[in-house]
């Protein structure tokens, strides 16, 4: 079944300055039992975990009216958030976040704004085994993201690969060639050329820790990566930052086979490490958020989460932790919030007792790094697959179903 992108209408908006305005605002538009009105379609609902009602929205396909949900035969979950801006661009209906799945018919894909939410399908026999998304962006004026999808032949130890246009590319999907193993260590970045508006966007594509890079306007010009890098890993996360002049950097947080990681920083063809330090910006690697064009953050889990703000020279500029004591972080997910005067970052995961969780991280002030929550999605569970698609809605697998649900209130916990 084919799914065409449409809308979905969510509520959206938010502001703040001081920390008990982000704390006002961030519950003013979070909602621990929302109705149809957070989601879109048909506001079903489930039990919550305290007896109540659990909001359990539609996706809208553009086919069926009061769109569908997903339930049953649900495979492999990916997301991203979106893509950096580059400067200049400040529109944030340009930058959704962006997510994919595998279903009983194929691959669903999906981009989310404040206020709208789209998905589209494709049909694909077998089914794939693991899924990759690029940050979200828009193609001609349409938010897409690309998605790479791999499948394990175990008999030969090997994985096939497809890379689909997600609606951004002029062709709906290309042969991404064959490697050896299973399907992991991949991810997809996006960049513009340069700092101008109308220059050439790229599709970074890393694959088993090699890398290539290629023109998103044309597909048939994107080959299986193959250039190692300086460094064999794998890419846990993979964005883009714009010097105030010239070709854009890359950001890549990894993992390497002895389970350290890092995250370093690249040229924009990959050619060179760029500075400090030979590219190493912080001795771990886990996820990535933009922030502006210029500004990165760095997340991982730790008990709890270490926090670090990065510029394009690799300097250090914020950095703060929140303890949570948790025995299990599973799938962290980040998404950069595009809301008016503040920069929050909306983590997501998986906690051990199998439920969604969510926290959020101001980094308006790098000297003081605002934390909230987490708190607990609701739903029946158990869950596995936890992401902020935007502040209202949480897009969350429960066993083999893939669902939308309210975020939950969030309040202000600690400050580094």
């Amino acid at each position: 079944m084919i799914r065409k992108a449409a809308p979905l209408l969510v509520l959206l908006g938010l502001s703040a300055a001081c920390t008990l305005l982000v704390e006002q605002e961030l519950a003013r538009h979070t909602t621990q039992k929302g109705g149809a009105e957070d989601g879109g379609g048909d506001g079903g609902a489930d039990g919550g975990e305290d007896g109540g009602v659990c909001a359990d929205f539609t996706f809208d396909d553009g086919v069926h009216a009061g769109g569908v949900r997903f339930k049953g035969g649900i495979g492999a979950v990916a997301f991203r958030g979106p893509a950096q801006m580059p400067p200049g661009d400040t529109d944030p209906s340009n930058y959704p976040s962006a997510f994919a799945a595998v279903t009983a018919d194929g691959v669903m894909m999906g981009t989310a704004l404040e206020g709208h939410v789209g998905t589209r399908g494709v049909s694909l026999t077998p089914r794939p085994d693991f899924l990759a998304v690029a940050p979200g962006h828009v193609f001609d004026g349409t938010p897409c993201a690309e998605v790479l999808a791999g499948k394990y032949d175990a008999l030969h130890d090997r994985s096939s690969w497809t890379l689909f246009g997600g609606g951004c590319l002029n062709s709906d999907s290309l042969d991404g060639g064959v490697t050896t193993g299973e399907p992991a260590g991949a991810s997809l970045g996006w960049a513009r050329d340069s700092v101008l508006l109308g220059s050439t966007v790229l599709l970074a594509w890393m694959q088993n820790g090699n890398v290539g890079v290629c023109d998103e306007s044309a597909l048939l010009s994107c080959k299986p990566p193959k250039t190692p890098l300086a460094r064999p890993m794998s890419a846990a996360a993979m964005e883009a930052l714009y010097p105030q002049n010239g070709k854009p950097l890359w950001a890549i947080a990894s993992t390497t086979d002895s389970g350290d990681g890092q995250t370093q920083l690249y040229r924009s063809d990959f050619s060179a490490v760029s500075v400090p330090d030979g590219g190493t910006t912080i001795p771990w690697g886990n996820q990535l958020a933009p922030i502006v064009s210029d500004i990165m953050l760095a997340i991982r889990p730790n008990g709890g989460f270490d926090a670090v703000l990065f510029d394009v020279s690799g300097t250090v500029i914020g950095s703060g932790s929140l303890n949570i004591d948790a025995a299990e972080i599973n799938g962290l997910t980040l998404s950069s919030l595009h809301l008016p005067g503040v920069h929050v970052v909306r983590l997501a995961w998986v906690d051990g007792a199998h439920r969604g969780q969510v926290a959020d991280l101001d980094v308006s002030d790098p000297n003081h790094l605002v934390w909230s929550g987490p708190a607990t999605v609701c739903g029946v569970g158990p869950a596995s697959f936890a992401a902020a698609l935007n502040s209202t809605t949480v897009l969350v697998k429960e066993g083999n179903d893939l669902t939308l649900r309210p975020t939950p209130v969030l309040h202000v916990v600690t400050q580094n």
